[in-house]
């Protein structure tokens, strides 16, 4: 359960276990624990929050499959996903992985972002960024992000999801 204000009021968890006995438990049979944070591709909260959904250009949510998502221009977005982590930390957790952290593959026609927005590339550097200030210098825990594979050989972004691997490297462990 989560003391996240907006993943209260959204309904945003499932309590499978406790975190703190699961972690302590864990820790002391000397294991390395990793909380895995999936950020923009998240059906409850662009559900609950229209606004910060990725949309179709008639202004209807995008889905991928049944996946909904939050836009990933959308600071707010930014500070829940980095809020969620940084309770993780306070519970206890080793490290905090971002996954989900990109753009969904949608093509321009599918997805409306608005217009004059800046590049994707731009978007998801600026996100780590900040969550780097926030996690891992101010908490001192390493961050590290699930990237598609691919963007170890593609030049800049080409697949149009905002992860270059020379940009998301920089602010991840």
């Amino acid at each position: 359960e989560s003391s996240v204000p907006e993943v209260k009021q959204y309904g945003a968890y499932q309590k499978l276990y406790n975190p703190e006995t699961l972690l302590a438990t864990l820790h002391e049979n000397n294991i390395y624990v990793i909380g895995r944070v999936v950020c923009f591709r998240d059906t409850v909260l662009a559900e609950k929050r229209v606004d910060m959904a990725v949309k179709r250009a008639s202004g209807q949510i995008w889905r991928e499959g049944k996946f909904a998502w939050t836009n990933p221009y959308n600071e707010e977005v930014w500070k829940y996903n980095i809020d969620i982590a940084k309770e993780a930390v306070d519970k206890g957790f080793d490290e905090i992985q971002f996954d989900y952290v990109r753009f969904p593959t949608a093509s321009k026609t599918e997805v409306s972002y608005g217009l004059n927005m800046p590049s994707k590339a731009d978007t998801i550097t600026k996100f780590l960024e900040i969550a780097k200030m926030e996690i891992h210098d101010g908490k001192g825990v390493p961050l590290s992000a699930d990237v598609f594979g691919i963007i170890c050989e593609s030049p800049g972004d080409v697949e149009g999801i905002g992860q270059v691997l020379e940009r998301v490297g920089k602010d991840i462990d």
